[in-house]
């Protein structure tokens, strides 16, 4: 018998290949109803679903006792949510392209702070090796420049000049750079000036 979070993956595999599904364990139900893949608990009703007839997109239920752990591993497939939903009970997740090399963060402001302080002080002056993008709306990303911080406040200037005002509490979207090859370079220069 699958575990919840095999059966939850299948679930989301047959739905992005637009196949019906049709599994359960002890807690979850997947099934397809009328063309609409469904993710159901027998606690909560239908957790998630995706419609097999449209483009490629998943309606989350917002209260249930799976939503933060469903959340989390749609946003291990790139599948972040919408601005605006206009549905009730549910919120829309679209697939969001994050370039290779790249990896996404959803979480407060201060850890993108806390990040952007941490590799600048790695960064061998005059390079590049850090870069960090932020969620700008829809697929956008800006790649960002300099972030300084101020009375619980965070203004994030973007390369093109933008500047952009957040809360340190405010749950941000952005894209750290980890490409393991420049933060062994990154490394070892920091080891060499230390030593």
């Amino acid at each position: 018998m699958l575990n919840n979070t095999e059966l939850v993956e299948a679930f989301v595999e047959a739905s992005l290949r637009q196949k019906e599904i049709l599994l359960s364990n002890t807690s979850l139900r997947a099934e397809c109803v009328c063309g609409v893949n469904q993710l159901i608990s027998r606690q909560d009703g239908v957790l998630m679903k995706m419609n097999l007839r449209e483009p490629v997109q998943f309606w989350l239920r917002r209260q249930s006792t799976y939503s933060s752990w469903l959340s989390d591993l749609l946003h291990q497939h790139q599948f972040l949510m919408a601005e605006k939903s206009s549905d009730a009970h549910f919120d829309a997740y679209r697939y969001f392209s994050i370039k290779p090399g790249y990896q996404l963060n959803i979480n407060l402001g201060r850890e993108l702070w806390r990040s952007w302080r941490q590799l600048s002080r790695l960064s061998v002056k005059g390079t590049n090796v850090s870069k960090f993008q932020l969620h700008t709306g829809e697929e956008n990303w800006a790649d960002i420049r300099a972030i300084a911080t101020s009375n619980e406040l965070m203004f994030i200037e973007t390369t093109d000049g933008v500047e952009i005002m957040h809360c340190l509490d405010d749950t941000l979207r952005w894209l750290s750079y980890s490409d393991p090859q420049q933060l062994k370079q990154v490394n070892s220069c920091t080891y060499a000036m230390q030593h």
